[in-house]
């Protein structure tokens, strides 16, 4: 059963890069079309005021989804393996990475690319997970990896840009504006998040009973889109992803499915602005550099774990939504970002499926688990039951008002 999941769970991978290529492939061809015909250049779409809040919109949506994710109960379990990888992890890849990609090509700026791709997409690994061969502790640690790194890489580059690109200090409208407006932009996000806690008790007491419940619901999610618009507008990203902490109305379905469209929406734009050209060499040199980087990192994380689980930690590289809407924030301000992400990405997600199946074929190919293996297996299924069973009470209480963690699969992305 378990080598059927794990060749499923690749299945699935594969298919979502096939959509993803034929997504960004549509975009360049109508990119290429519309300057034929009507002579509009992309870098036009990328300098309008509508591109910049669009962004700014995409980033919102995915850190509120990717705080929103997180589980309170997988965090206690693993709160060591969890800050280990959201501090040291996180700042080990993004240097690193970005450090390769910067001596490489003398320049600063392309410290940021490195930094862009250094987080493990939410969405692609709540996608694999459905079918993979991963133990329960290991399932746990890696969404929980994914969900806390993406918020944390995100408001790395934004705030990063503002010194290595002077320019996204300087443009107001651009998608990394309020990144230096220093006391003003801190009270904004002060300001969102005391509006989000004093409308979550407060919408609280309109009661409990059923039909109170859905009115209940509905000025939840009415405030959410307040708050989602503000930030949207005004750059307030550290504080909407606080906000998807606590805040969280019974939405997880629509949420996942506004995800999954932002990622699929995120990848046709990126074919846009992929007839400004392509840098095979240093989107492959990014591509494998951060995978490198994840298998050095998983490692030395995932001390005193199976070896199974430590494997397939190291090999969780997966790129998406995060990536590709950090690549349309920095195309402004530098214009190689989106020809080098977008190849990094092709590298990393192919590296992922083909490591991961040359890692299962080998298991495949050993000798069988015996009465040892057997047991362990039963374990394993009896933990994914119990975790199952603690997920859907976190979901239950979220949903009856309580000030606490919804145990939403990531984006369920940042599709990065």
């Amino acid at each position: 059963m378990a080598n059927v999941s794990g060749d499923r769970g690749l299945r699935r991978s594969v298919g979502r890069l096939v959509l993803v290529i034929a997504l960004a492939l549509l975009g360049l061809a109508l990119a290429e079309a519309l300057r034929a015909w009507m002579g509009v250049r992309p870098l036009q779409l990328a300098d309008s005021p509508l591109y910049a809040k669009s962004i700014s919109a995409l980033l919102a949506v995915g850190l509120f989804a990717s705080a929103f994710s997180i589980s309170r109960g997988e965090l206690r379990r693993n709160a060591r393996i969890v800050l280990l990888a959201i501090t040291t992890g996180v700042a080990f890849k993004a240097m690193a990475t970005g450090g390769i990609m910067a001596l490489a090509y003398g320049s600063a700026g392309y410290l940021l690319l490195g930094v862009a791709m250094a987080q493990i997409d939410p969405l692609s690994v709540a996608a694999s997970l459905r079918d993979s061969r991963m133990s329960v502790r290991a399932r746990s640690v890696l969404s929980a990896w994914a969900s806390f790194d993406d918020p944390v890489t995100v408001l790395l580059v934004v705030y990063l840009a503002s010194v290595t690109l002077p320019g996204a200090a300087r443009h107001g409208p651009g998608a990394m504006a309020g990144a230096g407006s220093g006391a003003r932009q801190l009270a904004l996000n002060a300001a969102l998040v005391a509006v989000a806690a004093l409308a979550w008790p407060g919408s609280g007491r309109l009661g409990r009973n059923r039909e109170r419940e859905a009115l209940r619901n509905v000025v939840r999610c009415l405030v959410l889109a307040g708050l989602l618009a503000a930030a949207a507008s005004f750059g307030l990203l550290a504080g909407i992803t606080v906000c998807g902490l606590f805040f969280r109305p019974p939405i997880d379905r629509v949420l996942t499915a506004s995800v999954s469209l932002a990622f699929y929406g995120a990848t046709f734009l990126l074919g846009l602005l992929l007839l400004t050209g392509v840098n095979v060499a240093a989107g492959a040199l990014l591509g494998v550099s951060v995978f490198g980087v994840q298998v050095v990192t998983g490692t030395i994380i995932s001390r005193g774990m199976p070896r199974d689980d430590r494997v397939h930690l190291a090999l969780g590289q997966q790129n998406g939504l995060t990536a590709i809407v950090l690549a349309l924030a920095l195309e402004p301000y530098l214009p190689a970002a989106v020809g080098i992400i977008a190849v990094a990405i092709l590298v990393v997600n192919a590296l992922h499926i083909a490591s991961n199946g040359i890692w299962h074929f080998l298991s495949n190919a050993a000798p069988g688990p015996g009465i040892a293996g057997t047991r362990a297996a039963a374990v394993s299924r009896r933990e994914g039951t119990h975790a199952a069973a603690v997920s859907r009470r976190e979901q239950t209480g979220a949903a009856g008002g309580e000030l606490g963690s919804a145990g939403v699969a990531a984006p369920r992305g940042i599709p990065g």
